[in-house]
């Protein structure tokens, strides 16, 4: 790898006055636009919750690892 091929989306979180799974939806859309645009070729990301592996799997990301939350 090298610097500028690889995006990380680290983590997402909201106010739980707010729709947080659409909010973090759009922001990993967006993340996702702007990387193609500057021409990242892979992105990842760090599912910390239920919400945010739905999301990942809904926007297609394929699993290379997993650790269950129950672990921690």
């Amino acid at each position: 790898m090298k610097v500028g091929e690889v995006v990380h989306v680290f983590m997402s979180g909201t106010s739980s006055h707010v729709n947080g799974a659409a909010i973090a939806l759009a922001l990993e859309k967006k993340v996702l636009e702007v990387a193609a645009i500057l021409n990242y070729k892979r992105a990842v990301t760090t599912c910390t919750h239920s919400v945010t592996s739905d999301i990942a799997q809904e926007l297609e990301y394929q699993r290379r690892y997993a650790v269950q939350y129950e672990s921690f």
